[in-house]
């Protein structure tokens, strides 16, 4: 509830109130979560900013320790203007969206308890029911993801696609057509695509245009699912065109700078 009132200013500017810090938080652990409680919301408008902007712009845990190890042997300035340019990108766009979604309540009514020291029984019993929950609900989108991985491996498929973005890959974000390859997977699972991006010589502006765009471009698998039975399928293309669109214009600056 604190966290709540504490965010609730800024967080009306984008459409939401201070609750939808939350949902945001619990996206950090994984954006399947993070969909899931935005039920807690108390407009439509408010779920579909919340949600767009945590499958945008926040990565996983899973993928924060990806870009630690990956983008951070490049020093960690790269890591700060990563955060910097998502924050950026999350305010931007949530700042539209407000403006161009209509409804919603800005007042905030919560009542702020007195702090109490939690009872260990307590936690671990509500942490053992939210965990089996998420077994339950993400394990297998994430069991899937790898399925598809695999097969678009061995198939060749994967390779396929990647030459077909090639003119967007090469073209626009100056990047190595090779690393098509984990953009595609990033839409599966986006801790295994920047991790794909280990394999490659990149300069460290190209690795950042790589980790950015993989985190922008799309939601991967478990989350795509999820959004797709919270919102239906019409507003979730639209979700991942504001996705792809923000992807294409950030990577072709970024891709623009690396040719500079």
């Amino acid at each position: 509830p604190r966290l709540a009132v504490s965010f609730h200013r800024p967080l009306c500017k984008m459409g939401m109130t201070g609750d939808a810090i939350m949902p945001c938080i619990a996206g950090t652990g994984c954006s399947i979560v993070g969909v899931l409680s935005t039920r807690i919301l108390r407009g439509d408008k408010e779920r579909i900013i919340a949600s767009t902007l945590m499958v945008l712009g926040i990565p996983c845990m899973a993928q924060q320790v990806m870009i630690w190890h990956i983008l951070g042997r490049y020093g960690l300035i790269y890591i700060l203007l990563l955060y910097i340019i998502l924050l950026s990108i999350i305010i931007l766009v949530g700042l539209i969206l407000d403006r161009v979604i209509l409804g919603g309540s800005r007042t905030l009514l919560i009542e702020l308890p007195p702090w109490r020291k939690p009872q260990l029984r307590s936690v671990l019993k509500k942490t053992y029911t939210r965990v089996l929950d998420f077994l339950k609900t993400g394990v297998p989108l994430v069991l899937l993801g790898i399925l598809i991985v695999n097969l678009a491996y061995y198939t060749g498929t994967i390779n396929v696609t990647a030459e077909l973005f090639s003119p967007i890959t090469s073209g626009l974000w100056r990047l190595p057509p090779e690393v098509g390859i984990a953009i595609i997977i990033g839409a599966l699972r986006k801790d295994v695509a920047v991790g794909i991006l280990g394999r490659y010589e990149l300069s460290p502006i190209q690795m950042l245009t790589a980790i950015t765009v993989i985190t922008l471009s799309f939601p991967c698998i478990g989350s795509f699912v999820i959004v797709l039975s919270e919102f239906g399928i019409k507003r979730t293309l639209k979700i991942i065109a504001i996705m792809f669109a923000t992807a294409l214009t950030i990577g072709s600056f970024l891709g623009l700078l690396s040719s500079l």
